[in-house]
């Protein structure tokens, strides 16, 4: 029987994700405070022994993959 929790999560690989580590993102001083204030998330929510604050990068892996997995999950739900 299909359950929810037997869909495979949807993970963007570390290859793909590494390619940003490194790219600048031209948003100049404000913008950068401004998404570490609003829209960075401490790395210790996800990983005990991390510390401090998410980078451009991490934040954009954490909401495509939450993304995609809501969509997955709505897709569960839809089909009969």
């Amino acid at each position: 029987m299909r359950t929810i929790d037997s869909i495979r999560k949807f993970k963007l690989s570390d290859t793909f994700i590494d390619q940003y580590k490194e790219q600048q993102v031209p948003w100049g001083p404000l913008g950068y405070i401004t998404f570490k204030r609003t829209y960075s998330r401490r790395l210790n929510e996800f990983d005990p022994a991390a510390t401090g604050t998410e980078e451009w990068h991490h934040t954009c892996r954490r909401v495509i993959e939450g993304m995609f997995n809501m969509q997955k999950a709505a897709c569960f739900y839809v089909r009969p």
